[in-house]
């Protein structure tokens, strides 16, 4: 036994890259497999299909991080699940090039009695450094966690929590620290795969925006436990590493959805119509190597301004229509306010005149009259 818990010098065990199975309908991989749960990436081609049965004496949700499939006569969108019950056995096909991940854990009492429909993700946390949405929660839990290029989260650990991370797009780099409270840091990639037992601590920052994939055994807030609070305390080695090479050369763009990259619809964003010479040139500056944020206000009005409500009712929908379109982009922000007119210095031709800005206000909302 190790004098001072879990030994600097065999964290590598905690890091591995999954082995990848190719098959008639696309790629399969098994990311996760013990008594408490199990997790499986299904990246499918377009229009192929496979059959899928739950893990013995387990339920499984389905949830879809890109593209669009069917699930028997369900349509499972990007961003969106369907919870299988216990032995069940069900035909899913790609109506698109598609990533799906299952989870799979032992069901509870509450998710037993819960009708057979396709859900949105839950409990959608905004982070300084990125955001976490959960998509399965009980005796075992399931997590999309979205971290920016930059950003970093708390130097943490659990005392009960088992969980694995899967980095399904980006570059990560992972802190653990063990022994006498010595670090050790870790470059991740698409494709790696980390398990993190209980009293390990650790702490992700984003060397690119970073999508992972977490699973772990059932999730309460009282088992976490801070030991650096990164909103106080910078992640050592991230800004070297960045400035290093691995930060791009270019700006950051913001661009709106509606009236900008496609027509104005009047809040039926279905009918929407991509602008061609917008889209062309945010893709070009997309890529010479800048970072084109998106930010909207779609389905805002209509929630009151709960930017989490929009963002369930419409992240979706604008996601499928951005990939018909074409439109090359690093990240879409819900919470525009709704609102008619905006001042803001960093717009494009903005002239900090403030006598030619209320002349502009007033001529705009004589117009809105």
């Amino acid at each position: 036994m190790n004098q001072y818990g879990i030994d600097i010098n065999n964290l590598d065990k905690y890091i591995d890259t999954p082995g990848r199975k190719h098959k008639k309908w696309g790629v399969y991989s098994l990311l996760a497999r013990l008594p408490e749960y199990q997790l499986e990436s299904l990246e499918m081609a377009a229009q192929r299909s496979l059959s899928y049965s739950t893990p013995k004496g387990f339920e499984s949700t389905v949830f879809v991080e890109e593209g669009n499939i069917m699930i028997g006569d369900k349509n499972v969108a990007s961003k969106k699940s369907f919870t299988l019950k216990v032995r069940s056995k069900v035909k899913i096909l790609a109506v698109e090039s598609s990533v799906a991940y299952v989870f799979s854990g032992p069901a509870d009492e509450k998710s037993k009695r819960k009708p057979q429909k396709v859900n949105s993700t839950f409990d959608f946390r905004d982070k300084y450094w990125g955001s976490i949405e959960t998509v399965v929660s009980g005796k075992y839990a399931g997590k999309r966690i979205f971290v920016r290029e930059e950003c970093f989260a708390s130097l943490e650990f659990h005392c009960k929590k088992l969980e694995r991370y899967y980095i399904h797009s980006g570059k990560l780099l992972l802190r653990l620290r063990a022994g006498r409270g010595e670090d050790r840091y870790f470059e991740l990639q698409r494709g790696d795969l980390t398990v993190t037992p209980p009293g390990l601590m650790h702490q992700r920052g984003g060397l690119k925006d970073t999508v992972i994939i977490e699973i772990s055994t059932k999730d309460e807030d009282s088992d976490s436990y801070l030991v650096e609070d990164g909103s106080k305390h910078k992640m050592p080695r991230l800004k070297n590493l960045i400035d290093s090479g691995s930060k791009k050369s270019g700006r950051q763009i913001c661009f709106d959805i509606d009236g900008i990259i496609c027509t104005q619809t009047d809040g039926d964003y279905s009918k929407a119509k991509p602008i061609t010479r917008a889209i062309n040139l945010i893709n070009k500056l997309h890529d010479e190597d800048h970072t084109i944020y998106l930010f909207t206000a779609r389905f805002m009005g209509r929630n009151q301004n709960d930017w989490k409500k929009a963002y369930e009712d419409g992240y979706a929908l604008t996601k499928k229509q951005l990939d018909e379109w074409g439109v090359k982009y690093h990240e879409i922000f819900f919470g525009k306010p709704n609102l008619d007119i905006m001042i803001d210095d960093r717009a494009l031709f903005f002239n900090p005149n403030w006598d030619l800005i209320e002349k502009g206000i007033r001529d705009k909302l004589g117009e809105l009259r």
